[in-house]
């Protein structure tokens, strides 16, 4: 902090100094969204009924903000979800034949889905 003086009338005020830091935090280290890429993928699965499209709803506004670090993040928060190899896992929708493929680097805090898939 510093005194200034204001020239046209001689008071003097109290001026604090802020960084950039200080203004607008850095929230974005300790929170990093996941983003999510080809939803255009889920669409063969619209309109199939709709518990599913409402469970497709949810579960792409709950990856999109999702911010997992590792894969034991994910298992903690959809139990039901496999892991198909280092970096993959396949989600059952809604108790169906269908499921959905999701790649995720979660260094980087991207998440691809890869594929609709239908399970006899």
């Amino acid at each position: 902090m510093r005194h200034e003086s204001c020239s046209q009338f001689g008071n003097k005020r109290l001026t604090a100094y802020r960084t950039k830091s200080n203004l607008f935090p850095n929230w974005e280290q300790k929170y990093v969204i996941m983003r999510l890429l080809g939803r255009d993928k889920l669409l063969p699965l619209k309109g199939k009924s709709e518990q599913i499209d409402k469970w497709i709803s949810s579960w792409v506004s709950e990856i999109a903000n999702a911010n997992w670090k590792s894969p034991d993040e994910l298992i903690e928060q959809y139990p039901n979800a496999q892991k198909v190899k280092e970096g993959h896992f396949s989600f059952c929708v809604c108790s169906s034949r269908y499921f959905i493929e999701l790649t995720i680097a979660f260094a980087q805090g991207i998440a691809i889905i890869t594929a609709p898939i239908k399970k006899l």
